[in-house]
């Protein structure tokens, strides 16, 4: 009875933001509408699920979950309604239309994304094995009312339970409004986070360089075979490109922004974007840090000082519920076991690791040539000073310092290294696809 009231109390707070960002103080059309909707989802499905934690965090420790609940909501509600102003800041009118040929091209590789979709949910309705063996099955077991204990197993690492608990939070307040767990609320919640990335990356492009050009870059992405196979899968990857997207294109839009505080509204916006892609998995953690040091030594320094601290006050709340989590519940990593410090310096390993990431660049299968392509562009982007962005440079710089994150990661990982990049760095990859496609595209150099 108290899941319900609480999942129902967190809908409520994100139908009224969604409500908010529909009926904006400045003009818009179709696809303003469309992303401040995308936006909404965003964050929405974020603090249902920050909430849901709370209300198991507090229960588990005694607390009354009513309290907790209400707590959280209230301060998500006041973060999300105080972003209002600086997320419809985004929303410029559009110059002009799309040519129709760009439409139609648009809508090809649409259909094929959905075809695709459609082809693996039939053929396998359970999921990916990360979808059934961790995320979904963990929101089973907290939809069931399972303790903690129970549902973060330190014994079966290849579980990962320390994994945040974004998308379980989500999905087990969805079962508990429908009253039952099944397929039916993974799946619609991959297709949707899938959609509002598309949204998102097309709207954010078009009104920066134009309609033409956000419509090609959303066809790139659609046309990216791993996109919607990675959708369909039902896993955290495609949920967590969506965040980061999200507080990329917030923290462009703020650094392009001279007035201080419209400026500092969207950097928490950004900043609460981050902490909820650290929700979702550690990688987004990655990510947060190095945006957070990549605005920091901007330069002057007083400027960078304060839009990094703006960016951590709007990531801190989720952070805090994080660090608890981490610190309190979920047991060690299993990628940090050991002699961590004897496992980073190994060359030959290195090597290795370069080189197998640079061959899964040019698997067809997974990619075609979308990625080989953005790499090319670029590289000419950044080869000519006259060509390099200065405004979204910290944002240039916090995607190559997560790539070198991610690979750091890999060279300590105490699993061979073959099958562990195999395994899962296409999906590193992806995560930051969307948010590659935007400073590319939004940069001006790229016209239709």
């Amino acid at each position: 009875m108290i899941s319900g009231i609480c999942a129902a109390a967190a809908l409520l707070a994100t139908g009224t933001w969604l409500v908010r960002l529909a009926t904006p103080a400045l003009p818009s059309g179709f696809v303003e509408t469309a992303q401040r909707l995308a936006l909404g989802f965003v964050f929405g499905v974020g603090a249902c699920s920050c909430a849901f934690a709370v209300v198991l965090f507090s229960r588990g420790l005694g607390a009354s979950p009513d309290s907790g609940n209400a707590v959280l909501l209230a301060v998500a509600l006041l973060i999300l309604v105080n972003q209002k102003r600086s997320l419809t800041r985004l929303c410029s009118k559009l110059s002009k239309p799309a040519d129709r040929l760009v439409v139609l091209g648009f809508g090809c590789a649409a259909l094929a994304a959905v075809a695709i979709f459609i082809e693996h949910v039939v053929r396998h309705p359970e999921g990916g094995w990360d979808a059934t063996m961790i995320w979904i099955l963990r929101a089973r077991d907290l939809f069931a009312g399972r303790t903690l204990a129970v549902a973060l197993p330190a014994e079966q690492t290849w579980s990962h339970p320390d994994y945040p608990l974004l998308l379980p939070g989500a999905l087990a307040e969805l079962w508990t409004i429908q009253g039952h767990w099944g397929q039916a609320a993974p799946i619609a919640l991959a297709a949707i986070y899938a959609i509002c990335t598309v949204v998102l990356l097309v709207s954010a492009v078009g009104q920066r360089v134009g309609l033409n050009v956000g419509l090609f870059a959303g066809t790139l992405l659609l046309a990216t075979p791993s996109f919607a196979m990675e959708a369909s899968t039902r896993e955290a990857d495609v949920p967590l490109a969506a965040e980061l997207l999200v507080a990329v294109l917030l923290a462009s839009e703020a650094l392009r922004c001279h007035d201080l505080a419209q400026r500092s509204r969207l950097l928490l916006g950004a900043g609460l974007a981050c902490g909820l892609a650290a929700w979702t998995k550690n990688e987004g953690v990655v990510f947060s840090l190095a945006m957070f040091f990549c605005l920091l030594a901007r330069r002057p320094t007083a400027d960078g000082a304060r839009d990094a601290a703006a960016f951590a006050l709007g990531c801190a709340p989720v952070a805090l519920l994080i660090f608890f989590f981490k610190t309190q519940l979920a047991p060690p990593n299993d990628l940090f076991v050991g002699n961590v410090w004897s496992r980073l310096w190994r060359p030959a390993r290195f090597g290795e690791l370069v080189w197998l990431m640079v061959r899964r660049l040019v698997l067809f299968q997974v990619w075609g040539l979308t990625l080989v392509s953005a790499i090319v562009a670029t590289g000419w982007l950044w080869w000519k000073p006259a060509r390099r962005p200065t405004t979204d440079r910290p944002l240039w710089q916090t995607l190559a310092s997560a790539v070198i994150g991610v690979a750091l990661i890999y060279q300590v990982s105490p699993h061979d290294l073959g099958w562990h990049v195999r395994s899962s760095i296409d999906r590193e990859f992806l995560q930051l696809w969307p948010s590659l496609l935007f400073l590319l595209f939004s940069s001006g150099q790229f016209s239709l």
